[in-house]
């Protein structure tokens, strides 16, 4: 068995926005109206797609000075590397480069079921919410792999049961997409058909084979956004899934 882990890293990556074919429009540098495909911009080393053009989805009078109504859709580009990422609430606790502690004492052993059991937290969080009580604790939790997907904001998200036995309850661990995750994003990729580049609008959901076991390790997180009213332990419109998450995952061993 092999470990997977988020590593630091300075690498960035910068995208120069060209003119795109067939549209007059300012892109906060000039007024142009291309028609080459080799003056498009290159995402993920292929010119911008064509249909990102049509005026009914985007209105590019207005799109680059005003990030108008339609937002771009996610570019994939590699298994680390996305570009216009629309992540929000609580992006530095999501992304938070924390190290696991050496001490394995100081890490839990948790499954799906025994997260799905956990109360709410000690106190309301909101998008703007730091890290509390729970949340700064590190878990390894156990399970086995029922769902894959890209989120709108980048991360892989990995759904996990139990491994063995028939107790309800499914925990989401989400992966951001920055180089020091590389090693973790692209085993998970490895389980899939996936070609890059792809680019999405919303969440993608990922097809694979076998449904492996596996372990991640991780600082709990309170997902904001999927809690009900009552601030209860099951999302509200995925009532079999928990609220509480895996966030960033930091390791990850495949059984």
């Amino acid at each position: 068995m092999r470990w997977a882990s988020a590593e630091r890293s300075s690498r960035a990556v910068s995208l120069t926005k060209k003119p795109i074919e067939g549209q007059a429009f300012n892109c906060g540098f000039y007024e142009k109206t291309c028609r080459a495909a080799a003056d498009r911009p290159r995402l993920g080393g292929v010119p911008a797609p064509l249909y990102l053009l049509e005026k009914s989805k985007f209105p590019f009078k207005s799109y680059w000075s005003t990030a108008a109504a339609t937002p771009m859709p996610l570019i994939v580009v590699s298994p680390w590397e996305c570009r216009d990422i629309h992540g929000k609430g609580r992006w530095a606790v999501k992304t938070d480069p924390s190290i696991p502690p050496a001490n394995q004492g100081a890490i839990q052993a948790v499954t799906p079921s025994d997260v799905f059991s956990w109360p709410r937290p000690d106190a309301p969080l909101t998008m703007q919410s730091e890290r509390t009580g729970i949340e700064n604790k590190w878990f390894a939790l156990t399970g086995r792999v029922v769902e894959l997907k890209v989120e709108a904001d980048g991360d892989l998200h990995i759904a996990l049961h139990d491994a063995t036995g028939d107790k309800p309850g499914v925990v989401v661990c989400e992966i951001p997409a920055k180089p020091q995750w590389c090693e973790i994003r692209t085993t998970v990729f490895s389980w899939t058909p996936t070609r890059f580049p792809f680019h999405t609008g919303s969440a993608k959901k990922l097809t694979f084979g076998q449904s492996p076991i596996i372990t991640v390790i991780g600082k709990a997180y309170w997902d904001v956004g999927h809690a009900p009213k009552d601030q209860g332990n099951r999302r509200k419109y995925m009532p079999d899934y928990a609220v509480w998450e895996i966030h960033p995952v930091m390791k990850m061993e495949v059984q």
